[in-house]
């Protein structure tokens, strides 16, 4: 602290080493030399100075340890009426704790920095006002502001903000310079459950109802919160336990479909050992890695979650012609090149033949064929075509019950609902115009696909111009 003497004279003239003072008739001006070394110094003015008032900390230090040429600061006047002397130092103190902000006169304070530091200021002023930093603008704004030598009550109305905030920020501003005070987030009311309990919470969770001794298997709120109160005894609000779960990093999912059928041996086998071995002779022969599966649109439409007034239910017009635009789609899997043939008729061996040589005609390339177990693909007369074409086409099958495996589906499930939802499709016509103008919009920008389908983004720009990288890095492959 900086204390300054009550019982001097006008006219006085002090200094102790880095501090200087001069008395006159309603203020006490101080001098202080601007080095760390102050904060030492200050100790000796408070013991030469027998009636002592402390008014207002102040510290020439900032957090790069660079020091700007002087700083000055004037005191106005105390009121002697709110001191009493203490009978065993001998020194005036106030005579009950008072609060120094409502009590103690505002000091005026100027700071008169050089040219260098202010630019300095007003680069994180910019940096600050980039990123949204409010409370920043305003802290570094209150310092422009002083140095220009307006008030603290100036500021305090320009900014909206208290004069005590303002205060603040200055002796931020000598405490820890321009980044300010270390923020930290206020901890709130203490949590009603321990970590143990909440996790314990988690696992209730992930067991399901039935496994805590309710009959149905789907969570609802009020069902969790007769657990916790249960349980631990502890009771909240039902509007509470949605928030609580997501601080639990648990969210509110549709749960999904899992075939009994499903062999995780082979699904782990095929892509440790299988999917690797396509991978190494992709390279070694310069070979079209693609996806295939197909893909149903139907003309009654679909529907999706969209944002409508309260209490009214949005409407959609729809044909209920039971009709669906079939699609057969091929996707490249290193370069994100998509290939693909509408129909409107049923799927079946002779249509995937004919969509099948369509492809290998636009290509020069050897073909890995990667699709699933469907049908019209393992048919006799698929096979026969697959034995013909033998030369530049090789197949794959991939493991039952596995479309996560295929890298297509992610791009069928973008088109079903950013393109297709809510739109009326009077005519048949209507919807195969839409669904093409979907699939040309991704054929165009491999770019999309390629992030879509979490590919390489590094071979984007490689497939723009229809080419292929020459290499590829098996640790930028991913399943």
């Amino acid at each position: 602290m900086i204390f300054v003497c009550a019982n001097l004279s006008k006219g006085d003239l002090i200094a102790f080493g880095d501090v200087q003072a001069d008395v006159f008739e309603h203020r006490v001006d101080l001098r202080v030399k601007d080095d760390t070394s102050i904060l030492g110094r200050t100790h000796d003015v408070v013991d030469q100075c027998r009636d002592i008032v402390p008014l207002m900390t102040i510290v020439a230090h900032k957090s790069d340890n660079t020091i700007s040429e002087k700083a000055e600061a004037s005191f106005e006047e105390s009121d002697p009426q709110r001191l009493t002397r203490d009978d065993t130092s001998g020194k005036f103190l106030p005579k009950r704790p008072i609060s120094l902000w409502r009590k103690v006169p505002m000091c005026c304070i100027r700071f008169p920095i050089s040219a260098s530091y202010r630019k300095a200021v007003e680069r994180h002023l910019q940096t600050a006002q980039h990123l949204g930093h409010l409370r920043q603008v305003k802290y570094l704004l209150t310092i422009l502001a002083v140095v220009d030598g307006q008030s603290f009550a100036q500021v305090a109305l320009i900014l909206r903000v208290h004069e005590k905030t303002v205060a603040t920020w200055v002796r931020a501003l000598c405490c820890f310079g321009l980044q300010g005070a270390p923020r930290h987030k206020p901890p709130g009311r203490p949590p009603k459950l321990t970590p143990t309990q909440k996790a314990t919470r988690v696992t209730w969770i992930e067991e399901g109802p039935v496994k805590v001794g309710f009959s149905g298997a789907c969570w609802r709120s009020p069902m969790i919160q007769q657990l916790i109160y249960d349980r631990f005894g502890v009771l909240y609000n039902v509007f509470s336990i949605a928030q609580l779960l997501k601080n639990l990093c648990l969210s509110y999912q549709k749960a999904a479909f899992v075939s009994d059928h499903l062999d995780e041996d082979k699904r782990q086998a095929w892509c440790t050992t299988t999917w690797l071995q396509l991978v190494r002779l992709a390279e070694e022969h310069h070979t079209l890695v693609l996806f295939g599966d197909e893909a149903s649109f139907p003309q009654w439409g679909t529907l999706t979650y969209t944002w409508a007034r309260r209490g009214q239910q949005p409407k959609i017009k729809t044909s209920g012609k039971r009709k669906g635009y079939k699609v057969f789609g091929l996707l490249e899997y290193f370069t994100g090149r998509f290939f693909s043939q509408g129909q409107e008729g049923r799927l079946n061996s002779t249509a995937d033949i004919a969509f099948l040589r369509r492809v290998l005609a636009q290509t020069t390339q050897p073909i890995l064929l990667i699709q699933d177990g469907a049908q019209y693909h393992t048919s006799a007369e698929t096979k026969a075509c697959f034995a013909q074409q033998a030369e530049r086409l090789q197949v794959f099958q991939l493991p039952t019950y596995s479309p996560d495996y295929n890298s297509i589906e992610k791009l069928w499930k973008k088109i079903k609902q950013q393109e297709t939802p809510l739109h009326y499709f009077p005519t048949f016509e209507a919807l195969t115009t839409k669904v093409e103008q979907a699939l040309l919009t991704f054929a165009n920008i491999p770019e999309a696909i390629l992030t879509l389908c979490s590919l390489p983004t590094a071979l984007a720009q490689a497939a723009k111009p229809g080419g292929r990288p020459e290499e590829y890095s098996k640790r930028d492959i991913v399943i």
